[in-house]
């Protein structure tokens, strides 16, 4: 089954809401006309009834619901150049108009959405004096208006309205319905995206990791490190992060990054040099959870993945030194600078950083490590296992993971 690549379009999997119905496409992209998707990154969707859109005075309305927290929603062009667009960063929403002048003007509610609920978006826009005016609004609170300039008196729309993916910017990962002009529904033509009716199922346990989330956790110091980190992850982005083994004390080192790149699971392996040297173990589907797991002894690292659909594969990697800190689905500002995670360049960059975070659920997540304890019968030192990761509260950071978010 392939991954999001977004090198071929065809290659883009449809995610329904049941495992029982989740297939991936294998030759053409599917057209499809409704008023109801699910977006990954790399979906698109156009709209060509736009008519009524042809007036002085109009309105646009729809529904949509977020996990991501970057990417394009819409866009509306004039035959006049005049753009309305609606994008997402960092979580938040932001309209811009840009006038016949090229001038912009942008109006944004500067506290973010709710992720996995759905909210009511509207826009009513009008020209007046050769100057269209947008008031947006957010479940009928009204943000700031934009203006820009438009000479023109009605506002005649350039086929087609688009939605998700554009050109120069993936599209956002969620899902839309009911797309209302003028108070008529439009449809628009969908590829490789959902048409069932909950686009993604309700909220389901797990850590959810939305594109701007990250977990951290020390390992207690050992003159020689016995621990093992494991969890299940889908992902429904194919770039990201999935974990990072560091020193702790700073500067902070890298040792040994998981992440995917155009939906591979790779492993980077940082030399004291700081050379790195990228392997892959695999290219994943986003269908269903994967299990991947790093046991540590010492410098030693015996990585094991299990795919969805049963196979696996494991690789042992030696590290420069033994790892002191691990990261989860994101980093923390002391890898902003960091360019040389060769498997994270391509993608959506989020939050400043050249490392995109990962965007999907995670359960199961443990953190084992060895101790040495007293033994109750006789006064001997044995080996146990203990987990140090039981509950979110138990991370020594984190940021935005969303407990019990996960989409099914």
């Amino acid at each position: 089954c392939p991954f999001l690549s977004g090198q071929n379009e065809a290659d883009l999997p449809l995610v329904f809401s049941s495992p029982e119905e989740r297939t991936c496409l294998s030759s053409q992209p599917v057209f499809l006309n409704d008023t109801i998707g699910g977006f990954h990154a790399h979906t698109k969707a156009f709209s060509y009834n736009v008519l009524p859109l042809q007036t002085r005075v109009w309105s646009l309305e729809f529904a949509m619901r977020i996990f991501a927290a970057e990417g394009h929603v819409i866009t509306i062009s004039s035959v006049d150049g005049v753009n309305l667009t609606l994008t997402l960063q960092s979580g938040d929403i932001t309209w811009q108009l840009q006038g016949q002048d090229g001038s912009l003007d942008t109006t944004s509610p500067g506290n973010g959405l709710p992720v996995n609920t759905w909210v009511n978006m509207k826009l009513d826009c009008a020209i007046t004096n050769s100057m269209l005016s947008c008031t947006p609004s957010i479940d009928g609170i009204s943000l700031s208006t934009i203006t820009g300039l438009h000479r023109g008196n009605i506002f005649v729309p350039r086929l087609p309205v688009a939605m998700g993916q554009i050109s120069n910017m993936n599209g956002f990962v969620g899902c839309l319905k009911d797309l209302q002009i003028n108070g008529e529904t439009m449809g628009f033509d969908i590829e490789g995206i959902s048409t069932c009716e909950k686009c993604y199922a309700e909220p389901s346990d797990g850590w959810g990791f939305n594109g701007v989330s990250y977990l951290t956790k020390q390992i207690p110091p050992s003159d020689s490190p016995q621990f093992r980190v494991s969890f299940s992850f889908q992902p429904i982005r194919e770039h990201g992060i999935l974990f990072l083994l560091s020193t702790a004390v700073p500067p902070i080192s890298p040792l040994l990054g998981a992440g995917l790149y155009q939906g591979e699971l790779r492993l980077t392996n940082f030399t004291q040099s700081g050379a790195f040297i990228s392997q892959t173990m695999e290219s994943l589907c986003v269908q269903g959870f994967h299990s991947l797991s790093a046991d540590i002894s010492g410098n030693s690292v015996n990585i094991m993945l299990t795919t969805n659909n049963g196979s696996t594969s494991s690789m042992t990697i030696q590290l420069s030194e033994a790892p002191t800190r691990l990261y989860l689905g994101g980093l923390t500002d002391d890898f902003q600078d960091v360019s040389v995670f060769e498997f994270l360049l391509s993608g959506t960059f989020v939050s400043g950083s050249a490392v995109p975070f990962f965007v999907g659920c995670m359960r199961q997540v443990e953190v084992e490590v060895e101790v040495e304890v007293m033994g109750s019968a006789v006064d001997t030192l044995t080996d146990s296992a203990i987990n140090i990761l039981t509950d979110i509260s138990d991370a020594d950071g984190y940021e935005n993971v969303l407990v019990g978010l996960c989409p099914n």
